[in-house]
């Protein structure tokens, strides 16, 4: 389609620079996938390839995680550690979900990017790293510059060569590529005959929202894949999740006479948790709202306890 002709022409450019990337869109549009091809096309294609998650690292591991610690640095900290900035030594440094970064470690990471030199966690000592940076987020970084979220110096060094990747819902015509791509990929994965799709859900699949994006879709395929022996996926093989969409369009909730508004918002938010597995960040850009919202609701309703996830 034409948005992602116009991604991957921006992509080629920003490959053949050393300039720091940001990767923007929502989740599961391949933000991870770019940052790949941009390395591949890159002067650093043969070094390394390094990808974290801040989504998935603990706030107290953030700096221990990027830039290494030395030995008894930190409770638990039995052996030294050499962090992703330095494991990544002359290649790409994928951080993903750069969103998610306290103040603090952003004007850490800030420094980082300006001086090349990292300071493992417990050490005097700096150690000078080349790497290039590439970041992706699904959350608005300008928005959380305005509300004192995110530091303003780091947004402006990152934000040289912007690439935004549009949701799958605005590039229909790739799904019928999409789809093929994924069934042969997913048939030689499991060493099986390649799979046809009945008309009738070719149709649904083409037709469908995704909102969990391009993710959403391999998933939905995966699932058919490994649970069907026929040579014929049909409607029958949809997921459970996806059958609600394909006989209604619409989910309607019955609400019994009486019921709060805070009850509701209660278990829209404990949804949320459960369906991100714990994860506050991609819950509460789910719902629409900020962590620091969604955490000041569960603490009124006696809820905020360790097991969520930042």
């Amino acid at each position: 389609s034409k948005p992602m002709i116009a991604v991957f022409e921006n992509a080629r450019r920003a490959a053949a620079t050393e300039s720091t990337v940001p990767i923007t869109g929502e989740s599961g549009v391949g933000k991870e996938l770019i940052a790949e091809a941009i390395h591949q096309n890159s002067p650093r294609k043969l070094g390394p390839f390094v990808v974290v998650n801040m989504a998935a690292v603990p706030e107290h591991l953030v700096e221990s995680e990027l830039f290494g610690h030395v030995k008894g640095s930190f409770t638990g900290a039995l052996e030294s550690r050499v962090g992703r900035f330095e494991a990544a030594d002359g290649g790409t440094l994928f951080i993903d979900e750069i969103g998610d970064f306290k103040l603090e470690s952003q004007a850490k990471l800030l420094r980082v990017l300006e001086s090349h030199m990292v300071t493992p966690v417990g050490s005097n000592s700096n150690r000078p790293v080349n790497v290039r940076v590439v970041a992706a987020t699904s959350r608005a970084l300008d928005a959380m510059v305005r509300e004192g979220e995110f530091c303003e110096a780091l947004y402006d060094r990152l934000n040289v060569s912007n690439l935004h990747l549009p949701p799958r819902r605005q590039r229909r015509e790739d799904i019928p590529l999409l789809i093929n791509h994924f069934l042969s990929q997913l048939c030689a994965g499991l060493k099986r005959e390649p799979v046809e799709l009945d008309p009738e859900l070719k149709r649904f699949l083409e037709s469908y929202d995704w909102p969990g994006n391009v993710r959403q879709l391999r998933n939905c395929l995966e699932s058919m894949v490994v649970l069907s022996r026929e040579p014929r996926l049909t409607m029958a093989d949809i997921p459970s999740n996806l059958q609600i969409s394909q006989r209604n369009g619409h989910h309607h909730v019955s609400i019994p006479p009486g019921t709060r508004l805070e009850d509701l918002e209660r278990e829209a938010v404990e949804q949320a948790l459960e369906h991100h597995g714990g994860n506050r960040t991609h819950a509460a850009r789910a719902l629409g709202i900020s962590v620091r919202t969604l955490q000041r609701k569960r603490k009124a309703w006696g809820l905020a306890g360790p097991q969520s996830k930042p």
